[in-house]
């Protein structure tokens, strides 16, 4: 018996560990000894420790068209050729929200180091959540959700009320209130949806916004709008809304700072804990202003 507990454990101790990183937009599968693959010299590294307070040995987090993420502990180092992102990160430099990764450091790499010669723009942020197995991606319900967002031209995503949660919870309450609005035919539902949000009391931006939810997650044609109570049983305890509320807030905390993120992909939405989105890449951002990248020295 104390001889198959032996050999079990040496079993554990010798067989490869696989992790799983987002490689290419793809969740693959690499060995411990592939995360640590690092492209850059020693000399070079050494020189960015010092730059983004980078600490620990660098572990491959995963790669895109455009770079590759290092974690070194608590931060990460993306090695990047995306001038986009680059700018875009550093006009958030230093500021937090709760659904965008934060940025610690951007800069140009020191010329005289060859490697990744396509790749010279260094990034450094916080690192969103502990990544020891690999990215958390978000449930399939968020990534819905995401795709939902991203596919949608409305220009209220950037524009998204604080209080949007609060303003489900009204339109509900309002819905309850007012059966009456039931009773008008309306082949597409929309009059309904706007006559509730206008008894509720809402502003341009608020109806705006609560009416491409609705859209996006229940849609206006349908049972939803048979009556009253089939109307709050779609919307009541629906978790898809906090996931918009979520995303949302974070477009439109970019966009207060010019950055206007048109590659919102489930890849580049991290999951932390059991229901918080952060979005954790903003390449291939259109920027209204101009961040000068300070080479590092």
């Amino acid at each position: 018996m104390q001889m198959k507990k032996i050999m079990n454990e040496w079993k554990k101790f010798t067989e490869v560990r696989i992790y799983k990183r987002i490689v290419l937009n793809e969740l693959v599968e690499v060995t411990q000894e592939e995360l640590k693959n690092f492209p850059l010299s020693q000399e070079e590294l050494e020189i960015l420790r010092r730059w983004g307070g980078l600490e620990g040995e660098p572990r491959f987090l995963g790669s895109g068209t455009m770079g590759s993420a290092y974690q070194f502990n608590d931060k990460v180092l993306k090695i990047t050729s995306d001038s986009a992102e680059a700018n875009a990160a550093g006009l958030i430099k230093g500021l937090s929200h709760p659904n965008v990764y934060k940025i610690q450091e951007v800069g140009l790499r020191p010329p005289q180091f060859k490697e990744e010669p396509h790749r010279r723009l260094a990034i450094v942020y916080d690192l969103v959540t502990p990544a020891a197995e690999g990215e958390e991606l978000p449930s399939k319900m968020a990534q819905e959700v995401i795709k939902s967002i991203h596919n949608t031209s409305e220009k209220v995503k950037y524009n998204h009320p604080q209080n949007f949660m609060e303003l489900i919870s009204k339109f509900i309450e309002t819905t309850k209130e007012h059966p009456e609005v039931f009773e008008t035919e309306d082949p597409d539902n929309s009059k309904k949806i706007q006559k509730i949000m206008q008894l509720a009391g809402f502003d341009y931006q608020q109806k705006e916004a609560v009416l491409l939810s609705i859209r996006l997650i229940i849609g206006i044609y349908g049972k939803c709008y048979t009556s009253v109570e089939s109307l709050v049983s779609c919307l009541t305890d629906r978790k898809e809304f906090d996931y918009y509320n979520q995303i949302c807030s974070g477009l439109t905390f970019l966009a207060k700072h010019s950055i206007f993120f048109g590659d919102l992909k489930t890849t580049n939405v991290m999951k932390v804990g059991e229901d918080q989105l952060v979005i954790i890449d903003v390449g291939k951002s259109m920027v209204r202003n101009y961040f000068e990248i300070p080479q590092i020295k």
